[in-house]
């Protein structure tokens, strides 16, 4: 993720992340399955589910082994949530074994920032606590030690670059280590470009 060290917004582009999550947060509160059926049942009839799936290819997990054998730095970047990213990178033997905790950075409803542990096979998750620099560059220091993955959601990257709520020197602190991450779930469209660029 290089392009993320070196971005910079101009306030034209703020405006407009800004305005992108705070569709999503009304999206998110104010739409209901009840207000959709409540809508749409007198002009449809319901006909059945539809379901879908996107298999991993079956050769994923040796290519990954085989880049992460020889050194190169790995990165799932996916529109997929936290769980599902984890339970992919799992099958695709994204991590080395020994790794049973996860460090999660993420955005909470209230639009503060969180980390979040997620251990063992159940991915239980257990909020760590306050973000702040000194808890940020712990949970950064243990997961450099002890081979624990580190993942980011895009809300979070999102949150890093546009909001004037987190301190700059976490914000920093979080951008210097990026290369660090191992996944980065729930990613819109832009935010892939972000960290791709």
């Amino acid at each position: 993720p290089k392009g993320l060290n070196a971005l910079q917004f101009t306030k034209s582009e703020k405006s407009l992340y800004r305005k992108i999550r705070q569709a999503r947060i009304v999206a998110q509160e104010e739409f209901h399955m009840h207000d959709f059926e409540n809508r749409l049942t007198d002009r449809m009839d319901f006909l059945g589910f539809g379901c879908f799936t996107a298999s991993m290819r079956p050769s994923s997990p040796r290519v990954i082994k085989e880049l992460r054998d020889s050194g190169t730095k790995v990165l799932m970047l996916t529109g997929d949530g936290v769980s599902a990213a984890l339970a992919i990178a799992r099958k695709a033997n994204f991590f080395d074994r020994t790794c049973k905790v996860f460090a999660t950075l993420d955005v909470n409803k209230d639009g503060t920032m969180c980390w979040t542990t997620v251990r063992g096979k159940s991915l239980s998750k257990k909020v760590i606590s306050e973000f702040n620099f000194q808890e940020t560059e712990s949970v950064i220091l243990r997961a450099e030690s002890s081979h624990c993955a580190m993942l980011i959601s895009g809300a979070a990257i999102e949150e890093l670059m546009i909001s004037d709520r987190v301190e700059s020197e976490v914000k920093d602190l979080i951008l210097r280590k990026l290369d660090n991450f191992s996944i980065v779930a729930s990613a819109s469209p832009q935010t892939k470009q972000l960290v791709m660029a």
